[in-house]
């Protein structure tokens, strides 16, 4: 392992239970489609306290009908909006980007659970 990957490691071992809360916590939002502002809202806030530039925006769909690649699609984006966090380095390395989404299927029925679906 390169001295880097070496560092991350450790870093994420000694972090372990900080990641692993988190993950509780976002787990814990019913962020089913459609409904994912309160949860986009947790995110910003947490990456803002991290120290990272914040932008969050809802997605502009007639912008977006005008580029090729537009897929048709009967859902729209209020409350749904997309955050980016931006942390600048102080060197000239190359950039890391993480992505995700935060919308998930609706649970079903309470009765088919054995936990809740959010935590």
């Amino acid at each position: 392992m390169n001295p880097i990957a070496a560092k991350v490691v450790h870093w994420i071992e000694e972090k372990e239970d900080q990641i692993v809360q988190f993950l509780k916590e976002l787990l814990s939002f019913p962020s089913v489609t459609g409904q994912e502002l309160e949860i986009q809202r947790y995110i910003a806030a947490r990456l803002e306290a991290m120290g990272l530039k914040i932008d969050m925006w809802e997605p502009d769909v007639q912008l977006l009908k005008t580029h090729p690649a537009y897929l048709p699609s009967e859902r729209d984006y209020k409350d749904r909006p997309n955050v980016v966090g931006l942390y600048k380095g102080t060197g000239k390395g190359r950039s890391l980007l993480l992505n995700g989404h935060v919308d998930v299927i609706p649970p079903g029925p309470d009765e088919a659970w054995a936990h809740s679906p959010w935590g």
